[in-house]
């Protein structure tokens, strides 16, 4: 019994050890804890910890229809992640009109983003607004894309624009039978 407990702690060390040492397992792992654990130095970006809380600047690029580079106003080339919301993926029916309709909204306009967080990807997760127009918001009252639960549960302005969108069959919501879920199809991509 005391060899099968003492392997089991070793292993749970190494685990441990190996989410310390490899971000990569730390994702796989999820979000755990390790109390007493020395901080590991971070090479220095820009995150949110360097980065204010709201920033300006322009789209230099979209990745899809809810994430792009910008170049801050101090110069600084940032990559965004639109908070609480998950479009179409690219190769994902209605994704490039997803893409399309993101660039219609920010396209040669001044942009400005409040960062929420850094995901994992090291994108700044953030709110974007034109002309205090929360374009998330409007991404989702469009029907181009899907308000993200698992991550902005409390986002209920972003609930209902999607029940609103889907009643209308605005966007994505017309435009296939079935839509499916970003975070669905990534899973069967796998």
């Amino acid at each position: 019994m005391s060899t099968v407990r003492s392997l089991r702690n070793l292993l749970a060390g190494l685990v441990v050890l190996g989410a310390l040492l490899f971000p990569e397992l730390r994702q796989f792992l999820g979000d755990i804890q390790v109390l007493d654990a020395p901080a590991r130095e971070q090479p220095a970006k820009d995150t949110p910890a360097t980065v204010p809380g709201r920033l300006a600047g322009e789209v230099l690029r979209l990745a899809d229809g809810d994430s792009f580079r910008m170049r801050s106003s101090d110069g600084r080339e940032l990559e965004i992640r639109m908070h609480g919301i998950d479009a179409p993926e690219r190769n994902q029916p209605y994704g490039r009109e997803a893409g399309r309709a993101l660039e219609s909204l920010l396209k040669g306009k001044r942009i400005e983003v409040e960062v929420v967080e850094e995901d994992t990807y090291g994108r700044l997760v953030s709110v974007v607004y034109v002309e205090g127009r929360n374009i998330n918001l409007a991404m989702v009252q469009g029907g181009h894309a899907w308000w993200y639960e698992y991550y902005a549960a409390d986002k209920r302005e972003l609930e209902r624009a999607q029940r609103e969108a889907s009643s209308a069959r605005l966007g994505l919501w017309g435009a296939t039978e079935k839509p499916v879920a970003p975070w669905d199809w990534r899973r069967r991509q796998r």
